[in-house]
């Protein structure tokens, strides 16, 4: 499903959150050039970057470092490229081996390893590209050595790469760009990402949570939700009043080993995974907690979301409800608990064009409101999401999805 692998891929990065900037919006124009770029930056981070003392890390962040990559923490600078005496090759070329010493190999093998440790396990790499992110390209038997390369090294790390994204920039000759994900193995120990899925009553929050947690899309009458919830009067009501807690696991390319294909393709016969199994195979774990959207409730919300200590926030919004006073609420939780938040809208299958395109300006307006200052991004294709989770750390963009989970 097209809009599920979406909104999953645009969880893929583990970034720390940030504080909410002060600094003007960009105009349109220049908001697609920085983000392509890669330069969209907030005042609050140009401060942190000038400042001496480090901040504390998040509670969730992994203290201990894995043995394959602590090696080169500790060995830092013997891998070097002028400690190698080797020149260091153009950006585009930076993953190609042909024609160069084997100590190149090595050069690269620790500057990859240098990533892995500050990415906490994952980093994206880019091959046909400048030093400024401009893709350029690279002929096809460079380009296929590149891919063989980060292969290569992704194995040694005890890793494994998946291509993201893939350009075609010319025809003939042929020459492409691509960025590749390298993710370390599952084993003792995961990447943990935490996400909160809040939003005003009858949204459709917990049908969401539903369809990516379980890979199965709703029947309209409430059949994936009926599977998170925890109460019987919440079966009843259909809302939620409690804290929902639920996981999924991905492996070291990318497939989520709860879905049934991925389990019945490693253990046939079996329909379910416990959520030990996943925490054994996974090699990162999303988990989603699914707060109540009830006024009545507000005080469970605002537990669920100080007392998980999420990464990000999921505002869903109802396409033919639109924003409501409660989804106002749980927007200014996030900006005073300086959480970075996605907008998920729902129900687009059955509400007119009109009235979503309504609703979507309607949140844009309230995004780019003085008191947010945010810059809304709309999400259409794979490459806007890389885009997003590329510049989600500075906490000025705000992805925005049209989803259906019927």
């Amino acid at each position: 499903n097209e809009i599920q692998t979406n909104l999953v891929q645009s969880i893929l990065l583990k970034i720390q959150p940030a504080t909410t900037p002060s600094t003007p919006p960009l105009s349109p124009q220049e908001t697609e050039d920085s983000l392509a770029t890669g330069t969209v930056t907030s005042s609050d981070s140009q401060e942190k970057k000038s400042s001496t003392h480090e901040e504390e890390s998040p509670p969730n962040t992994p203290t201990h470092k894995p043995k394959e990559i602590a090696l080169f923490e500790h060995n830092k600078g013997e891998f070097e490229a002028s400690n190698l005496g080797i020149e260091q090759s153009p950006a585009e070329t930076e993953w190609v081996t042909l024609n160069k010493p084997p100590a190149y190999y090595q050069y690269l093998l620790g500057n990859l390893g240098h990533r892995l440790l500050e990415g906490h396990g994952e980093c994206l790499c880019k091959v046909g590209v400048d030093r400024q992110g401009k893709p350029v390209g690279l002929g096809e038997e460079e380009y296929v050595d590149s891919l063989a390369t980060l292969q290569k090294i992704a194995v040694d790390l005890k890793a494994q790469s998946s291509l993201v994204i893939e350009k075609t920039m010319k025809e003939t000759p042929i020459t492409r760009c691509a960025e590749v994900l390298i993710r370390r193995e599952g084993g003792e120990d995961y990447i943990d990402m935490r996400i909160a899925i809040c939003g005003n009553v009858d949204s459709g929050k917990s049908t969401l949570v539903g369809v990516l947690t379980k890979g199965q899309l709703d029947n309209g009458r409430g059949s994936v939700r009926s599977k998170v919830f925890k109460h019987k009067h919440e079966q009843d009501t259909g809302r939620t009043s409690s804290i929902s807690e639920q996981l999924v696991g991905f492996d070291a390319v990318g497939n989520v080993v709860n879905y049934d294909d991925y389990v019945q393709e490693t253990a046939p016969g079996k329909h379910q995974i416990s959520s030990r199994e996943i925490a054994e195979t996974a090699a990162k774990i999303i988990t989603f907690y699914d707060l109540a959207g009830h006024e009545k409730y507000l005080k469970t919300t605002v537990m669920g979301m100080t007392g998980s200590m999420p990464d990000y926030a999921a505002i869903v919004v109802s396409a033919n409800n639109g924003v409501q006073r409660m989804t106002k609420e749980h927007l200014g939780l996030c900006l005073a608990l300086k959480i970075p938040f996605f907008v998920v809208i729902t129900r687009v299958d059955m509400t007119p064009e009109v009235v979503t395109k309504n609703t979507t300006e309607t949140i844009f307006k309230l995004v780019k409101h003085p008191s947010v200052n945010k810059l809304p991004f709309m999400v259409r294709k794979p490459e806007d999401v890389v885009i997003c989770a590329k510049n989600i750390q500075d906490d000025r963009i705000v992805p925005v999805f049209h989803v259906s989970n019927v």
